[in-house]
Order: structure tokens, then C-alpha cells, then sequence
């Protein structure tokens, strides 16, 4: 392949990547109000990016990463950016209770309950930016937590002991089984490379950025069914006919696993403020503004917001 080839097929993968990322000069959410990402905006390249007063960006169903490159950014308190994965649902209590045995006869094992749902996995969010204003904000992209298992039904009694068929009391059903919790999905990963733009000035008592990047709960085992009592026994005139065994409880259903712990990842020219989730579970880094400002060691290149390459 010769060097003219090369080069065409290397513009072209450029100008396809930079039109795979939706473009524009600002992307502002209102105070108060709510910016649905849809798979449109799962990549976006902005001049400004501006989040007023308790306003909130929420990742849709369709979107499971999220990609934003500003060349300036603001952020007024009580901003959020909420990606969190769905909690699973809660498996169904069993309904088919064991029925009581006729005379003679054994009782029904009672139904075992369902299985609760795992949770879902949290979102990823990737953000570059030069940052110009922050007062508080939330990135939130925990896993959903697993549903608790249903529980399981009682089992039936046992039938009385009979004279006449000289039969012994039948024995209890067994209890059903719990279902089993599920698992807690993952927590999503964050990822914040930023520079400070100069002349800014920020409220003494900024929140700063907080990341939320825990996994979810595991699912809770549901209760074992109680086992169904023996059936009576009997005194007949030639022999005795003893009493039914009782039942088994049902057994407890097994846990589920809880999700695991994902980084949440701020970048500062070259110095990573990386934290383990799993001895920070709710990890606040407080954005400072420094005294003076140096090049970004970490990568090549600079923040030229109308440049995609880094996704």
C-alpha cells in the first residue's frame, strides 16, 4: 500500500470520527429542568457547556457510556448527572401452598419462591474539559441493587390415621424452598480530565465534584416455607395407629453477590486523584483552584475541543 493510500484512509477514519460526535457551540440545561442523553448525544463536542442551579442530565436506557468533550464548562449548585443502573425486581412469593392430605395420606410440598432479578449495571461517563465554574455536582452511576427472592409456601398437613383402612397419619408436607437473591449490577466508571481556565473565581464553600461509583446491593434470599404438621394418630380397638412425621422447612434461598466498586477517576493536569471505591465508597474530590498552571504530562496534545480523537 503505498504512502497516498495510507493517507486517504487515515482522513477518512478522522472525519468519521469527528462526525460520530454530535457538535455544537452550547449545551446549556436550565435551572430546575432535565436533559434526557439519548443515543444521539451518547458523544458530544461543545464550545460551552453550562448546568444552572438544581438542574440534572439523566442517561436513557439506550445510552450505557457517555462521552463529553468543553473547552469551557460551569456548574451552579445541585447539579447532577444520574446514570445509575435499575434496581432488579423482586422475585415472587410462591403461591402454591401444599394441600392437606386426605385421611391416610401425605400433604403436598408447598411451591418455591422466585428468583429476585439482578440489578443492573451503572453507566459509564467520560468527561474533558476546561473548567471554568463549579459549585456542586453529582455524578451518580451506582449499580441497581439485586431483588430479594420470593418466599417459599408452607407445605400441607398430613391426613389422620383411619380404623377402618388401619392406616397410620399421613406426613406434613415440605415447606418450599426461598428464592434465591440477585446478584447487585456493577457501578459505572467515571472518568474526568480538566484544566482550570484562568481569572475564575468559585464560592469559598464549593461542594465540588462528587462521583458515586458503588455497586449495588446483592438481592436478599427469601424464607424457606414451614413444613406441614404429621397427621393425627389414631386408637382403634385391635391396634394403635400412630401420628404423621412432620414436615421440613423449606431452606432459606442463597444471597446474591453484591456489585462491584468502579472507579471514579479525576485527572488534574497530569495528577490523578484515583481513589479505591472499595475503601471510598462515596468518593468527594473538592476541586481547588491552583496558583498557577502547568501542562498536562499525562497525555499528548492539548484540550482543542474541536478534535474528537480522544474518545
Amino acid at each position: 500500500m503505498n504512502s497516498n493510500i495510507k493517507q486517504i484512509i487515515f482522513i477518512l477514519i478522522a472525519l468519521t470520527t469527528a462526525l460520530s460526535a454530535r457538535t455544537q457551540s452550547e449545551f446549556r440545561v436550565k435551572a430546575g429542568e432535565t436533559f434526557i442523553v439519548t443515543k444521539k448525544d451518547r458523544k458530544m463536542v461543545v464550545d460551552k457547556w453550562i448546568m444552572e442551579d438544581s438542574s440534572t442530565i439523566i442517561l436513557s436506557d439506550e445510552v450505557s457510556k457517555w462521552k463529553i468533550k468543553a473547552a469551557e464548562a460551569s456548574f451552579d449548585k445541585n447539579c447532577r448527572i444520574i446514570g445509575a443502573g435499575s434496581n432488579g425486581r423482586r422475585g415472587a412469593n410462591a403461591t402454591a401452598i401444599g394441600k392437606n392430605g386426605t385421611a391416610c395420606n401425605d400433604g403436598q410440598d408447598g411451591g418455591t419462591g422466585e428468583d429476585g432479578m439482578n440489578g443492573s449495571e451503572g453507566k459509564s461517563v467520560k468527561i474533558k474539559m476546561r473548567l471554568a465554574y463549579v459549585d456542586g455536582l453529582v455524578i451518580d452511576v451506582r449499580g441497581g441493587d439485586g431483588g430479594d427472592g420470593g418466599n417459599g409456601a408452607n407445605g400441607g398437613d398430613g391426613g389422620k390415621a383411619d380404623c377402618n383402612t388401619r392406616c397410620n397419619g399421613g406426613k406434613g408436607g415440605n415447606g418450599g424452598g426461598g428464592g434465591k437473591g440477585g446478584k447487585g449490577g456493577n457501578g459505572g466508571k467515571v472518568e474526568i480530565d480538566y484544566r482550570i481556565l484562568k481569572n475564575t473565581k468559585w464560592p469559598d464553600n464549593n461542594t465540588g465534584i462528587v462521583t458515586i461509583t458503588t455497586g449495588g446491593q446483592a438481592g436478599l434470599g427469601g424464607d424457606g416455607g414451614k413444613g406441614g404438621k404429621g397427621g393425627d394418630g389414631v386408637k382403634c380397638n385391635n391396634y394403635d395407629h400412630k401420628n404423621g412425621s412432620p414436615g421440613k422447612d423449606g431452606g432459606n434461598g442463597s444471597d446474591g453477590k453484591k456489585g462491584k466498586d468502579k472507579c471514579g477517576c479525576i485527572y488534574f493536569l497530569g495528577f490523578s486523584e484515583k481513589r479505591n471505591t472499595n475503601e471510598y465508597s462515596d468518593s468527594q474530590f473538592k476541586v481547588v483552584k491552583p496558583n498557577q498552571s502547568t501542562k498536562n504530562p499525562r497525555r499528548k496534545g492539548n484540550l482543542n475541543h474541536k478534535n474528537p480523537s480522544w474518545w
